[in-house]
């Protein structure tokens, strides 16, 4: 069994989930399962356009997700994972 918190511990327990998930409870629960995300991803995944604002509500909820900054083709921009817990 993993020490990893569920994604209801990520969105404030099984009473406060809402019906459809929010992007945040999304991302929470892709970057836990050990997916990476960028800014571009998210946004064909989910249609976030703020991945970086989603980032800052899951660690300020405890999540500790580590950002690398990645350069291709030019372009610069960041990718997001999970470290371990904060």
């Amino acid at each position: 069994m993993s020490n990893q918190p569920s994604l209801f511990d990520w969105c404030g327990g099984a009473n406060k989930l809402p019906r459809r998930k929010s992007q945040s409870a999304k991302i929470a629960e892709y970057l836990a399962a050990g997916g990476t995300i960028t800014p571009l991803e998210a946004l064909e995944k989910w249609g976030c356009f703020r991945l970086a604002a989603r980032i800052h509500e899951l660690r300020k909820a405890g999540m500790s997700i580590i950002e690398e900054d990645v350069e291709r083709d030019g372009a610069r921009y960041a990718k997001y994972f999970v470290g371990g817990l904060a």
